[in-house]
């Protein structure tokens, strides 16, 4: 379901990379091989590489792909239709009251200082923010850091694009 969303909301054609689709998806790092695996004994996907366009500066990167089998086993009836769908898709997989808050907090997609969004959502303790910051969001792929002591949602968050 993951990859299919990501061809179809996100333009991920020829493969997604393989921490969004981990990410999107919810598995453990330690699942996402055995579980791709035997995806691909079943044909329901294939993987790919893709130059550019990944986590990692632009480097050829690891994705995988759906196949037509596949698609045939996708309900698009889950897809979202906009970003506050896909939002709050989102918004559902996060763990806890204050990620959720951080989230909708940066969901107009501008950059914001952490201090401002620390005190938003009554996190002040920089030991407490931080880590939750890196754990809830940061991992997922949802926040990117813009520029010193700045923080705003990645276009992951935003499939239709920011102003939509």
């Amino acid at each position: 379901m993951a990859i299919y969303e990501l061809k179809v909301t996100h333009g991920f054609n020829d493969g997604a990379p393989n921490k969004r689709v981990a990410a999107m998806a919810n598995i453990p790092s330690t699942t996402f091989p055995s579980l791709i695996c035997r995806m691909i004994k079943k044909g329901l996907i294939e993987r790919t590489s893709s130059g550019g366009g990944g986590d990692d500066g632009g480097a050829t990167t690891s994705s995988i792909k759906i196949t037509e089998l596949g698609m045939e086993q996708v309900d698009p009836i889950d897809i979202p239709t906009s970003n506050e769908e896909a939002q709050q898709k989102i918004i559902e997989k996060l763990k806890g009251t204050k990620p959720r808050r951080i989230f909708d907090y940066l969901s107009d997609g501008k950059p914001h200082r952490k201090v401002d969004i620390m005190v938003a959502v009554d996190c002040t303790n920089p030991s407490t923010f931080a880590p939750m910051m890196s754990r809830e969001l940061k991992k997922h792929g949802y926040i990117e850091y813009p520029e010193k002591g700045m923080v705003q949602l990645t276009d992951l968050c935003f499939p239709f694009g920011r102003d939509n």
